[in-house]
């Protein structure tokens, strides 16, 4: 049997797009009792909020950081809700923060010295790894403006809503986002719709959207738009359409 890993020291520990303190207060409030799927965990912060009527069970692609919290169940969420929807097992709900398609979604190798974060750049960090490549199908390398993207959220959105009951209640993070666009006189900030997009995508695919709530964000201030940030980000909440 080998040695199981050192855990990584909780200083070091890395991820860019973490359930924020205002949404989980929001979240708080509005999950009832019951038990709801986190199937893009990251390192787990919603146990935050779990109480004794109210547990979560969550999934990450990433292995470093579906470490960080031992029950977190390391996979492509794709492959495991599909057992258990071919299983037969059931969810009072869904309550995820999806990727945004913003520039979190950088994965190149910076060559510059300003400071980066996205879901590569902090993994590698974290990691030591500089050379740490995102499993495949991990929607933190698509932007919301490439198709990918939306078909992922599309595939995702399709199969999470044969994973709840039908009187649960899910919550969907997502966020609107500024875009640099142009150069010289041509430059611009170009505001990208994710939050219109993704009810539609919703409507589309299973699910009757209860009402949109608004957190106030608590956005990175890093890069030289920085200014240019959405103030709110948006929790869908949502029932399996019937």
């Amino acid at each position: 049997m080998s040695e199981a890993a050192d855990p990584i020291p909780e200083r070091k520990v890395q991820h860019p797009a973490t359930w924020s303190r205002n949404d989980l207060t929001v979240l708080d409030k509005l999950v009832p009792p019951g038990v709801y799927l986190d199937c893009c965990a990251g390192i787990g912060k919603i146990y935050r909020i779990e109480r004794p009527d109210r547990c979560f069970v969550t999934v990450e692609i990433e292995k470093p950081w579906a470490d960080v919290e031992p029950r977190t169940i390391h996979g492509d969420m794709f492959k495991v809700v599909q057992e258990w929807v071919d299983f037969g097992t059931r969810f009072d709900g869904i309550v995820v923060s999806w990727v945004f398609g913003n520039r979190m979604s950088d994965h190149h190798k910076a060559s510059d010295s300003s400071r980066r974060r996205s879901y590569t750049h902090d993994i590698r960090t974290m990691t030591g790894d500089e050379g740490y490549e995102l499993a495949d199908n991990n929607a933190g390398t698509m932007y919301f403006w490439q198709p990918a993207y939306k078909e992922w959220h599309e595939r995702a959105y399709a199969l999470l809503s044969q994973v709840v009951n039908e009187s649960g209640h899910s919550f969907f993070n997502v966020k609107n986002f500024y875009r640099t666009t142009g150069a010289g006189e041509n430059r611009k900030q170009q505001l990208h719709p994710v939050v219109g997009w993704h009810v539609k995508a919703m409507k589309q695919n299973g699910w009757d959207v209860i009402e949109i709530h608004n957190v106030k964000a608590e956005s990175l201030r890093d890069g030289e738009n920085y200014e240019a940030r959405a103030d709110y980000e948006a929790i869908i909440e949502a029932r399996r359409a019937t």
